[in-house]
């Protein structure tokens, strides 16, 4: 589960994770998922795109709380 989470989010699949580089590419993804940006699509893109956007923050929420747990 862990290293489908850290592919989703473009981190290394091994190796410890950095809390800057988790952050920033957090940050990085949903950008693409902007309100404004979701406004522009048609409404299957933007179901599309919704629900990548929850693997996002479910990915994001999921190693932050491994991340944790190891400190």
């Amino acid at each position: 589960e862990e290293r489908r989470h850290r592919n989703f989010l473009g981190l290394k699949l091994k190796g410890p994770i950095k809390k800057e580089e988790l952050e920033r590419l957090y940050k990085e993804r949903l950008s693409h998922y902007s309100d404004k940006k979701l406004e522009e699509m048609s409404s299957s893109k933007r179901k599309a795109s919704l629900e990548k956007k929850e693997k996002t923050e479910q990915a994001y929420q999921f190693l932050y709380e491994r991340l944790n747990k190891d400190t």
